[in-house]
């Protein structure tokens, strides 16, 4: 986010406040500040939860949880029966959506799911750690894969024209 952003967002968020403590709520917050409702939503819950100065503070599309931090909360929720404002309270979880999403995972996937992901592309197998038979059982998965994508160029062009 650009400098010029961060200031817009932060004027916004001011008047945001300045309204929220005047009394209106959500509803009234998007269609005066020309905010989407659930962002409204979601704002009004996190200063309800943390108060302005963590809100005005946040910026909740940069945060970052450990997987220990994630794995606690859910198990929080699951377990010892917390409700959600006070997991994200006593985790510092700013953004309802992560929370949720969280525990979809581990529902589904149990807490493995919950895990970072690696980044980026993956890297090929270091050849020199490998036997010669493995290179060659390699070599031929690359050539099948290749020949498998030109046999459908191939179809193609053949039922175009």
């Amino acid at each position: 986010m650009s400098k010029h952003n961060k200031v817009d967002l932060l004027n916004l968020k001011l008047k945001f406040i300045a309204l929220y403590e005047s009394g209106y709520r959500a509803r009234t917050l998007s269609s005066k500040l020309h905010i989407n409702f659930t962002t409204c939503k979601s704002w009004c819950y996190l200063i309800s939860i943390f108060g302005k100065d963590v809100f005005l503070a946040t910026d909740s599309t940069k945060m970052h949880y450990d997987y220990e931090t994630k794995l606690a909360a859910v198990k929080a929720f699951l377990e010892d029966g917390l409700n959600r404002r006070e997991i994200m309270a006593k985790y510092r979880i700013v953004s309802l959506k992560a929370f949720e999403n969280w525990k979809m995972l581990y529902e589904t996937g149990g807490p493995e799911a919950l895990m970072p992901k690696p980044k980026g592309r993956h890297k090929k197998p270091n050849l020199s750690n490998m036997s010669r038979e493995e290179q060659l059982e390699l070599r031929i998965k690359e050539l099948e894969v290749e020949n498998a994508i030109l046999k459908k160029v191939m179809a193609l062009k053949a039922s175009k024209g």
